[in-house]
């Protein structure tokens, strides 16, 4: 939800659903944003700004294939989503998926793959979307605790903590301009 009161909830089997959500009015109709009945949708993060552009990330797996794909959609303000857009095959988020978007309705996207290995995409108007990249992969048996995002000064920063078998936990970080 926005600062204005208004977003979206996403979930997701058999299809990704989204429906809008105006604190002062309620709910709006329900999309069926991915309704391919052959593939499980899971681990939806969406993001929205004032303007109403939107952002949603998801895992998505073929019944009986256990080839899971990494895919998400935009949705600018006033229009339509996009078609879902394939980030990662094979890919799948594992843990902490997250997607933020500054002022603008440039995003970044990030989430936690088995392996354990921290992923990153960005969207930005003037550019679409970037190749995913893989930032970090653990060593076993370390894991992988937490992946964040976050988009300031025309940079897109990811942050991410591990922890190995005795427990000690270390933080990591990167930033790059937005392309």
């Amino acid at each position: 939800v926005n600062r204005e009161g208004k977003g979206y909830g996403a979930w997701g089997e058999t299809h990704l659903y989204l429906r809008p959500v105006d604190l002062a009015t309620g709910f709006g109709e329900m999309t069926t944003l991915d309704d391919d009945p052959d593939w499980l949708k899971d681990q939806p993060a969406l993001a929205v700004i004032d303007t109403g552009d939107a952002v949603v990330l998801w895992s998505r797996q073929k019944i009986f294939d256990f080839v899971p794909k990494v895919v998400a959609s935009y949705r600018p303000a006033g229009g339509a989503w996009s078609a879902p857009l394939l980030l990662q095959d094979p890919g799948y988020i594992h843990e902490y998926p997250e997607a933020c978007l500054d002022n603008e309705g440039n995003a970044v996207l990030t989430w936690v793959a088995t392996g354990p290995s921290v992923y990153v995409v960005t969207y930005t108007k003037a550019g679409g979307w970037s190749r995913t990249s893989r930032l970090f992969t653990a060593t076993a048996p370390d894991t992988v605790t937490n992946a964040q995002a976050a988009i300031s000064g025309g940079n897109a920063y990811v942050v991410w903590a591990t922890q190995n078998s005795s427990g000690k936990q270390q933080l990591f970080g990167t930033h790059a301009p937005l392309p």
